[in-house]
């Protein structure tokens, strides 16, 4: 026979046992539902956030690489052959800031300069997609997901544009058949893009 004194050690141990796991449970269910709250509260990237986001970033990459109308390194640019008659013979009008800026935007390969301005120009299209996303009004994530199709899209579009915009035909026509061909191209290439 049992101790009455020992079953109500036990039954305490018991109770302690069963309320540290309520207060485990309860632990894990406050944390769920603080993720789930913040994960509300936590809204995408709206256009206009992505376009000051990249305007800021395009000026610090400029930055890297011109500094006012010359290039930082200016050994990565080739230089104007009237640069280089002024040079040995006087002969030519000292070159200004608009021979910097005739070739700043053709580095050399393989330089300092090339790849920085590769970059800017990478956020260049990445602010196209901003916009995109700002007009249409949608994430930003959203719009950089869609951005090779719209791209494909209307490389699509010149295609039959020049396929049906011929003289003589009614123009009616040809935006009709523009419209049936991308709807169709689109069905087949991307479905999820498509409308149904």
């Amino acid at each position: 026979m049992s101790n009455p004194q020992n079953q109500s050690k036990f039954q305490a141990v018991l109770d302690a046992l069963e309320a540290k796991q309520t207060k485990k449970k309860a632990d894990t269910l406050k944390a769920k539902r603080t993720y789930a709250e913040e994960v509300k509260k936590a809204k995408p990237e709206t256009g206009t956030e992505a376009t000051d986001r990249l305007l800021d970033a395009i000026k610090t990459a400029k930055g890297k690489v011109i500094s006012g109308d010359k290039p930082i390194h200016s050994q990565d640019f080739p230089k104007d052959k009237g640069y280089e008659e002024w040079m040995t013979t006087g002969m030519r009008v000292n070159p200004t800031k608009t021979g910097y800026k005739e070739y700043l935007g053709t580095p050399k390969s393989d330089t300092v300069s090339e790849i920085g301005l590769g970059r800017v120009k990478e956020l260049k299209d990445e602010l196209q997609t901003a916009k995109y996303a700002k007009d249409e009004d949608i994430p930003f994530k959203e719009a950089q997901q869609s951005a090779p199709v719209r791209k494909a899209y209307k490389s699509k579009m010149d295609e039959l544009v020049k396929m049906f915009n011929q003289p003589g035909v009614d123009p009616r026509k040809v935006r009709y058949l523009i419209k049936l061909q991308s709807q169709e191209w689109l069905k087949r290439n991307y479905p999820a893009y498509s409308d149904k």
